[in-house]
């Protein structure tokens, strides 16, 4: 018999939003709001679905999300704002 393992799959994240990976595996995004807004504003309904974890909504997001909100000038700036709160 053959053992199983799990394997998570996750679109590849744009040069200009990389470091959502990051954030989503740590706890500092859970009590910074401007982090937490960061996810839910890329897709409400999908956040909502995830029950707000970022790892998850990561799992789930489609490549074309990404990508949109990887070209959007406002999702940009508060990605770079939220950066500079955790960095």
């Amino acid at each position: 018999m053959f053992p199983f393992r799990v394997v998570s799959v996750t679109p590849k994240l744009p040069a200009s939003i990389s470091r959502l990976k990051e954030l989503a595996y740590d706890f500092w995004f859970s009590w910074t709001i401007e982090a937490v807004e960061l996810f839910r504003d890329i897709k409400p309904d999908l956040w909502r679905e995830t029950g707000h974890n970022p790892v998850r909504f990561l799992i789930r997001i489609s490549g074309e999300e990404l990508e949109r909100v990887a070209q959007d000038d406002d999702f940009l700036a508060s990605y770079r704002r939220v950066f500079e709160l955790y960095d």
